[in-house]
């Protein structure tokens, strides 16, 4: 628990500087499905992280 709490004050820290970047989400419409497939990538440049997060 300790590492999460030290986590998300580096991750909060980093917002703050406007270390975070992450660009609105990519939105793929899918017709044939009658939906859409979502990305919504972040990184933190501070700490060389980055995700991208799926939604189908």
């Amino acid at each position: 628990m300790l590492d999460a709490i030290k986590d998300l004050k580096q991750g909060l820290q980093a917002k703050n500087n406007a270390m975070i970047k992450n660009p609105h989400r990519t939105v793929i419409h899918i017709p044939t499905f009658n939906g859409s497939d979502l990305y919504m990538p972040s990184a933190d440049v501070s700490s060389d992280i980055a995700s991208v997060k799926e939604i189908i």
